[in-house]
């Protein structure tokens, strides 16, 4: 995928691949963010299904907008430009003076001309990548075609969780062993690290213990990815999961432990 997002698990695309069970049917994705995991995960197995919240309703729109082509058609005016930062800024108020408005695929559009260009909105932060070219619009083809198997919506994603953890449930309502999930939340984050991440919620610390409530009374596999911080680690300490480190900076949990070890 194409998108450029704080947050984004571009490099864990290929450890999940790894991990998952080649059974798996359905990946549930609470927190999807850019996809750009799921998307690798949906090229590379053809029998992939993924159920897809996030409380971001443009970055949803994009994703909805892209399965029909529609995403491209609107970026046409965009293909080969580069913007000046006198644009990006016109832009950016564009952008959030329509944010109470359902969005629409222009905004869509929009939005990943300005990721494209940004340090998720910040403008300056980064330097531009080039402009989008025919490259950049065949891997948005190759996102399309993979994301036929893609059902995203606007919608908290701990509510998703919650129904997978849900004892009450009928036996057509109890997802099958080859369901899956895969939890990529905001990161516990620290100082003004709100100004860049879109989603990290109000209160950070009661925000993950909820999460991890539900994680520990969720009926099906999980996979949480979050970065690797004492806070973190002491939440996990107690549950019935295997904890890897992937890199200097991330772990992964992988609950039930049974599930993993066999």
């Amino acid at each position: 995928m194409v998108i450029r997002y704080l947050g984004s698990k571009a490099f864990l695309s290929r450890c999940l691949d790894g991990l998952l069970p080649a059974s798996t049917e359905t990946l549930v994705s609470p927190f999807f963010g850019s996809g750009k995991a799921e998307y690798h995960l949906l090229r590379t197995r053809p029998s992939l299904r993924v159920e897809a919240r996030d409380l971001f309703r443009t970055l949803v729109r994009l994703h909805q907008c892209l399965q029909t082509g529609e995403l491209q058609e609107a970026l046409r005016s965009s293909q080969g430009r580069a913007y000046s930062k006198a644009e990006l800024r016109e832009l950016w108020a564009e952008f959030k003076s329509a944010a109470d408005q359902e969005p629409s695929c222009a905004d869509a559009a929009r939005l990943l001309v300005l990721l494209h260009n940004s340090f998720n909105g910040q403008l300056g932060k980064v330097q531009p990548h080039a402009p989008m070219g025919e490259r950049f619009f065949h891997r948005l083809d190759a996102a399309t075609a993979a994301g036929q198997r893609l059902t995203i919506r606007a919608g908290d994603g701990l509510e998703q969780l919650r129904h997978y953890a849900r004892e009450d449930q009928t036996p057509d309502q109890t997802p099958p062993p080859e369901t899956v999930a895969y939890v990529d939340p905001p990161y516990y984050g620290h100082g003004d690290f709100r100004r860049y991440y879109h989603k990290t919620p109000d209160d950070v610390r009661a925000f993950h213990a909820e999460l991890a409530a539900v994680l520990a009374r969720l009926r099906i596999p999980w996979i949480l990815s979050l970065n690797d911080v004492p806070e973190v680690r002491a939440l996990y300490v107690d549950h019935d999961c295997l904890v890897r480190s992937v890199g200097p900076r991330e772990l992964l949990f992988l609950g039930p432990s049974r599930f993993w070890s066999s």
